[in-house]
């Protein structure tokens, strides 16, 4: 899978469009959707918080570009909604 995608994108690649779409981990589907429709730059990544039950990690993808996000909105939906 890592082959396929571009050098420009993929893990802790962080841009300003980017919405929540998990806790730990990141499903491969979503990895893989990213890397057959999105034009332009994007990644996914990770954010540690702090909570009264431990650290939790918020899983990320990030955008380059507004319309990849919304084409994943709109094809997607909300992971968390």
């Amino acid at each position: 899978m890592e082959s396929s995608i571009k050098k420009t994108c993929g893990y802790n690649k962080k841009f300003h469009n980017k919405i929540q779409v998990g806790e730990n981990n990141i499903s491969n589907l979503l990895i893989m959707w990213c890397s057959e429709h999105c034009v332009n730059n994007w990644g996914w990544y990770f954010e540690v918080e702090r909570t009264d039950r431990g650290r939790m990690h918020k899983a990320f993808l990030s955008f380059e570009d507004e319309k990849d996000l919304t084409l994943f909105l709109l094809t997607k939906g909300t992971p968390n909604g």
